[in-house]
């Protein structure tokens, strides 16, 4: 599909990713509605393809989920897929830089029971 012929919204969507991608990022809640629309559509689209037959009831929940082509949905998808990759990508080599200690769940523990305490204090 070229760029052309699509959505308007998903053009700037998608530019939008290009641009701003750690706003995609799994822990950054302002395009989750959007991403989740499109993650249902994109479980809908592919029942379809393995040919698991979708009753009228899911096929009308599919239809009323977004206004968007399927073509439209798989390109916003993929681009979420290799944002999520680039994120995971980012998570492995922060972690592999940063002490080790710090993601140890004792150490996670300690720093509670820290907090807890100094809280606590008289």
């Amino acid at each position: 599909m070229e760029i052309k012929d699509m959505n308007k919204g998903v053009q700037i969507l998608l530019e939008r990713m290009d641009s701003n991608p750690e706003e995609f990022y799994t822990d950054n809640k302002k395009w989750l509605d959007i991403i989740s629309v499109v993650v249902t559509r994109i479980k809908h689209i592919c029942r379809e393809d393995v040919g698991v037959g979708l009753t009228s009831v899911s096929a009308d929940i599919r239809l009323s989920l977004c206004p968007l082509k399927d073509e439209e949905v798989i390109t916003l998808h993929t681009k979420l897929k290799a944002i999520s990759s680039d994120e995971f990508t980012h998570t492995v080599m922060a972690r592999l830089l940063t002490d080790d200690s710090s993601y140890s769940l004792g150490s996670q523990l300690k720093t509670a029971i820290s907090a807890a305490r100094i809280k606590g204090a008289p």
